[in-house]
């Protein structure tokens, strides 16, 4: 694979990534509106921790692991920031 088609794979994985972004933010609003209607708070730590921990374990690279974990805890801290936004 040459670099172009290199880029081009990325730009129809993010387009992937966008559907699947707005999918998981709606999902998160219901959580908010959850939240607030039950009177909790809009971070738990310890869901967070559960989630890091069953979801890194499906990047199978070991080399690759930390960075999705990464990137799976900037979205959760995304999606914490939004749901604020909304309560």
């Amino acid at each position: 694979m040459d670099l172009k088609e290199a880029r081009e794979e990325i730009g129809k994985i993010d387009a992937e990534m966008a559907g699947l972004f707005v999918r998981r933010m709606e999902a998160a609003r219901e959580i908010a509106y959850y939240k607030k209607e039950h009177g909790l708070f809009i971070e738990d730590l310890e869901q967070e921790a559960r989630v890091l921990e069953s979801r890194g374990r499906l990047v199978e690279d070991e080399s690759l692991r930390p960075f999705y974990l990464k990137f799976l805890q900037n979205t959760m801290d995304v999606s914490k920031e939004w749901q604020r936004s909304l309560i």
